[in-house]
């Protein structure tokens, strides 16, 4: 559970830092993060790609 949230909050802050300046004011994740480039960053992180849910039927 440690390990699923800590690289969730990595990818998130890799899509901060990707997006510095473009948006001000306070902003939940879910407000200003494309799930797409969640994504992306999930891999920058180190989440393998077979790992990654998209969608869930």
């Amino acid at each position: 559970m440690g390990t699923l949230t800590g690289t969730a909050c990595a990818a998130f802050m890799v899509l901060a830092l990707d997006e510095a300046g473009k948006h001000t004011g306070a902003f939940t994740p879910e407000d200003w993060a494309a799930p797409e480039k969640f994504y992306t960053a999930l891999k920058r992180v180190g989440t393998p790609r077979h790992e990654i849910v998209e969608s869930v039927r």
